[in-house]
């Protein structure tokens, strides 16, 4: 069983590799793999849990991040990196500065900028800049704007406070471990020209 569990996923994190791209963009695509698989996988649970505490609004909109992610995945397998990528990263901090807005600061959901912050500049090579630059940006000025204004929004929705203290810590557990992710990719990458170095010595 745990055998068949790791070809199923090897083959998924592989989805839309081939043998012209460089060790650093297969790397890359394998990266966004896991990441569009993990944000499928962790927005998921909360499409139930805003069912639970009587959001169908947000159960519905964490419906439409869950099936983006899918939809990247495919977009990966038929080679649309750059679409994938974009489609990912607005789908993600688009919700989180309507979700913060809406929940409050309480909900925890902003510290989602940091890792997809991250992510923006880890999913983009460097022939991509122009797009690391504008969501780097774009990140940056979106958590600035809801402290500014002090997280006021035309619309608000009041939760439970035990509900949003949930939210806050499946939250905060989801940032870092999509930054655990990213530190795993950079940390693979720097063994690989390591080793690319000592055998060219």
């Amino acid at each position: 069983m745990k055998r068949i569990m790791e070809a199923v996923f090897n083959k998924l994190w592989r989805l839309g590799l081939h043998q012209e791209l460089s060790y650093e963009e297969s790397k890359r695509v394998v990266l966004s793999n896991k990441i569009f698989f993990l944000y499928a996988i962790l927005t998921a649970p909360y499409i139930y849990l805003f069912l639970i505490f009587g959001s169908l609004f947000f159960s519905l909109l964490t419906a439409c991040i869950t099936g983006s992610c899918i939809i990247s995945l495919y977009l990966n397998f038929i080679y649309k990196y750059l679409w994938a990528r974009v489609l990912l990263i607005l789908w993600v901090a688009l919700p989180t500065y309507f979700y913060s807005a809406i929940l409050g600061p309480e909900s925890g959901i902003q510290y989602t900028c940091f890792a997809i912050m991250i992510a923006s500049y880890l999913l983009f090579s460097a022939k991509e800049n122009k797009f690391r630059f504008i969501f780097l940006i774009f990140h940056i000025f979106s958590y600035y704007v809801l402290e500014y204004v002090d997280y006021r929004f035309f619309y608000k929705v009041v939760l439970d406070p035990v509900y949003l203290k949930i939210i806050r810590f499946t939250v905060i557990g989801n940032v870092f471990v999509l930054i655990g992710l990213t530190v795993k990719f950079y940390s693979d990458l720097t063994e690989h020209y390591k080793l690319s170095l000592t055998t060219m010595q």
